[in-house]
């Protein structure tokens, strides 16, 4: 998508930075599978929308917002438990667009690039080279109705229905203002191509208090 006239957000540069969590200190103990469906609850032990063969989820949560800037994601982890199984990562479009009475109207999100099939190896932390070129333009100011903004960030689909999705569940606070969107079928699934038309509807989302045991390096422009 071309930057529209007044200008994109990041640049400047600056050294490699790693997003998201230590994957040496925290250790993934979510059960819930895609298979599971849309969990409910701070530490959820029923969902719906059960039965699905495979998803695909992205967190925004103080431990990422996303990148912030324009640059480059090099590589990214995941952590993983006993049960394991195919995934891969993907590069999401979050965009703004003004309306009446409103400021960015968020519209989540356009698929713009796979990485990789892979598998992890049991209890272990798995990292996969994406170079992924991120987009970060600013929300137009509330004048403009007309311009398109997009954010990318980095999400993760799961492509086995027994396989819990990594991550952990924290108590739903203020100190942890996140929410996880959830496509079920994964996006791959359902046919959504890398940069094709269209915005896969997302069916649920997560409630606060899940965090994804995943993590990125990311190198600004």
């Amino acid at each position: 998508m071309a930057s529209p006239a007044w200008g994109g957000g990041g640049g400047g540069g600056g050294p490699p930075r790693e997003v998201g969590l230590d994957l040496t200190t925290v250790a993934p103990t979510n059960p819930i599978t895609c298979g599971n469906g849309i969990p409910v609850g701070v530490y959820p032990n029923f969902s719906f929308y059960a039965g699905n063969t495979s998803c695909a989820f992205l967190t925004f949560s103080p431990f990422d917002l996303g990148p912030g800037a324009a640059g480059t994601v090099t590589n990214a982890s995941v952590r993983v438990g006993a049960v394991t199984g195919p995934m891969r990562f993907v590069k999401l479009r979050d965009l703004f667009q003004n309306t009446i009475g409103s400021n960015g109207n968020p519209q989540c999100c356009a698929v713009e690039e796979y990485g990789a099939v892979f598998t992890p190896q049991p209890n272990s932390i798995a990292t996969v080279t994406l170079n992924f070129r991120m987009t970060w333009e600013s929300v137009p100011p509330l004048i403009d109705q007309t311009s398109v903004a997009g954010q990318d960030h980095i999400g993760l689909e799961v492509l086995d229905p027994n396989v819990p999705l990594p991550g952990v569940w924290t108590n739903a606070s203020s100190a942890y203002p996140n929410a996880t969107f959830i496509w079920l079928p994964a996006l791959s699934a359902q046919g959504f191509r890398a940069g094709g038309p269209g915005m896969p509807p997302i069916p649920g989302t997560y409630p606060s208090g899940f965090i994804p045991t995943v993590s990125y390096t990311f190198v600004p422009n």
